[in-house]
């Protein structure tokens, strides 16, 4: 079921999932951003199922803690990943194997991304963002 709020009124009701899936608005009306929004929910969920139900090609072993937060390169090649041991790890993807430990955090690394020039960022619980150059 999904919440819509009446907003003149103030007051809520609950509107059949069928609606979202039709993309109409709860009042048999089209309405295009339930429609999107429905829609990029399905695609991720089929996105983890097939994920899911694929076996994993390889184990990357480095972390002293959880992993908390993941990226891969726009070229597919490496991987970033961020724990809550206070460190990010470069992966290569080909080797399966890590290629630089970042150590800059108090904290847990809780966000990673490939920059577009190649460089890497990464946050962490103390609030800090670090920059950097591979290699």
């Amino acid at each position: 079921m999904v919440v819509e709020v009446d907003r003149p009124q103030r007051t809520a009701r609950l509107t059949p999932v069928a609606h979202v899936l039709a993309g109409l608005n709860g009042r048999g009306q089209p309405d295009i951003s339930l429609k999107l929004a429905t829609m990029a929910r399905l695609i991720a969920i089929l996105t983890l199922l097939l994920v899911a139900s694929s076996p994993a090609q390889a184990q990357l072993r480095g972390h002293g803690g959880p992993v908390r937060a993941l990226a891969i390169s726009p070229d597919g090649k490496q991987a970033v990943s961020g724990s809550f041991d206070t460190s990010a790890i470069r992966w290569s993807l080909a080797k399966n194997a890590a290629e630089q430990v970042l150590r800059f955090h108090e904290g847990a690394v809780n966000a990673v991304i490939f920059l577009r020039d190649g460089r890497i960022a990464t946050s962490g619980e103390d609030a800090r963002i670090a920059i950097w150059t591979p290699g």
